[in-house]
Order: structure tokens, then C-alpha cells, then sequence
């Protein structure tokens, strides 16, 4: 246990000192900021819809922490591996042996953390700039937005984590770092963009001659990112955000064993491949 702690920490602080890393945060808190000051104006301009306001601002925080954090998630996947692959992440390895499982457990444990570091400041980020920005506007309906936000941060940790789990495993499996970071962020990008695309799954229902709309409902519900639209598509200022996720339970299910799956995986490949 205190090998796998020790590599857990040199993980995390490798990701800390990593430039690519930091520099993908640096620009993901500027496109944040530029997102919500965009909202900030929109709002002013037009206010919220009656009864949609925790749904208006639940619509924007799918945006600032699922979606762009799911693309730093696949950033630090990658990064994870290539230092792995590059002998700097683990120099403990140098002084004494390590039972593989001791590594990768100290990895996992490792990006994870980080990880959520990543997305809690981004999540107290952005519900500390709306208090900034649109505290008088969200005043009568703040008690119904805060109610979401830890069930909601929870599923945005499951959701970044798929994308982190599978960039790992497509490090560990192709050997050229440019090549798995390639490959990573279009998986990014066909998982939270275009599987849950309209366009796409009017594609498909074309090709197999379905009902258009059973089609998006299905292709959505495969998506991280269009699994938490799915949950807050109807959501109103008067709902229980518990009885609304409980009503949901299986999308939610769904992506916990997503995440489970690919964990299962990268622990098993990184057992049995040389990553080297």
C-alpha cells in the first residue's frame, strides 16, 4: 500500500509539472471563462425562461466541466502513459522493484486524483462566477440549482473518467505517443460530439430504417456527454434533483459501468503488455 501511495503522489505531481498538461488547463479555464462571460450577456440580454433556469444553468455546466473537461480528462490519459513510456514518471522503479499491480494501481489512483482536483476547481469556478456574475438574477432559484451540483459533480467525475480511462488504454496499447494522442482525442470527439449528434443518428436510422427519435434516445444514452443532456432535457426549477437522477438511474448505471469496463481494461492491459 505505501508503494502504491508513493507512486500515486510522483504521478500526480509528474501531471502538475507536465507543460502539455498545464497548458491545456490554462487554455480550458480561458475558454471557460469566455463561455460563461457569453451566458453572462445572454442572460442580460434576454433573461431566463420561466420554470428553466436551474436547466439553463445545469445546460451550461455540461459544457464547462463534462465536455471540456472530458477533453482535458484525454489529455491527462495520454500524458499519464507517455511518461510512463518516457521512465519519468516512476523512478521509484529505479530504486527497488514493483510488482506491476503496485503501478498501475498507483497510476489510476494518481490521474484520478488529479483529475478531480481539475474538475472541483473548475466546478467552484463556475457556480462562484455565476453568484459573481447573475447573483441577483438567480436569486430566487439558487436553493434548486445548489441542490444539483453534488450529485451532478459526481456524475461529471464518471463521465471525464471514461474519457481518461480510454485514452489510457489506447496509450497503452499503441506505442507512438502522437499516434495515441491522435487517436485519443478523436474517441473524444466521436464519443461526446458526434455519437450524440442529431445528424448522426438521423445517419443511422436511415441505414436501418428506425424511428429517428428512438435512434437519438439510444445513440444519446451511449454518450457521457448526451447521457447528462438526456437527465436535464426536462428538468424544472420545481424538481428534486434526487428524484429526477432516481428516474434516470439506468443512464446512470449505464456510465458507471462504462467506467468500470474500461478500468477493468486498462488493468488487465497494462498487466500483460510491455509499456515500455
Amino acid at each position: 500500500m505505501s508503494n502504491t501511495l508513493v507512486i500515486a503522489r510522483k504521478e500526480f505531481e509528474d501531471l502538475f509539472s507536465n507543460k502539455l498538461v498545464i497548458i491545456i488547463i490554462v487554455v480550458y479555464i480561458a475558454m471557460i471563462l469566455m463561455k460563461l462571460y457569453s451566458y453572462y450577456r445572454n442572460i442580460l440580454s434576454y433573461g431566463f425562461y420561466p420554470g428553466d433556469s436551474v436547466l439553463s444553468l445545469l445546460s451550461v455546466w455540461v459544457d464547462v466541466v463534462v465536455l471540456y473537461g472530458s477533453a482535458v480528462a484525454t489529455v491527462i490519459g495520454v500524458a499519464s502513459i507517455a511518461n510512463e513510456r518516457s521512465s519519468h514518471a516512476l523512478n521509484t522503479l529505479l530504486v527497488k522493484p514493483l510488482y506491476r499491480d503496485t503501478i498501475i494501481n498507483g497510476k489510476l489512483i494518481g490521474v484520478m486524483a488529479f483529475m478531480s482536483c481539475v474538475l472541483g476547481l473548475v466546478a467552484a469556478l463556475y457556480v462562484s462566477s455565476i453568484f459573481i456574475l447573475l447573483g441577483s438574477q438567480v436569486s430566487s432559484f439558487i436553493g434548486a440549482f445548489l441542490a444539483w451540483v453534488p450529485p451532478f459533480f459526481v456524475l461529471s467525475l464518471i463521465a471525464a473518467s471514461i474519457s481518461l480511462l480510454l485514452s489510457m488504454l489506447i496509450s497503452i496499447l499503441v506505442k507512438e505517443q502522437y499516434y495515441a494522442l491522435f487517436l485519443s482525442v478523436l474517441s473524444w470527439i466521436m464519443l461526446n460530439l458526434y455519437v450524440c449528434s442529431v445528424c448522426f443518428a438521423q445517419n443511422i436510422a436511415v441505414l436501418f430504417g428506425a424511428s429517428r427519435n428512438a435512434m437519438e434516445a439510444f445513440l444519446g444514452e451511449l454518450s457521457p456527454v448526451g447521457s447528462l443532456n438526456c437527465i436535464i432535457l426536462y428538468v424544472s426549477d420545481t424538481d428534486n434533483a434526487l428524484r429526477v437522477l432516481s428516474a434516470y438511474s439506468g443512464v446512470i448505471i449505464r456510465l458507471a459501468l462504462l467506467a468500470v469496463v474500461l478500468l477493468v481494461l486498462n488493468y488487465v492491459t497494462f498487466l500483460r503488455r510491455d509499456v515500455q
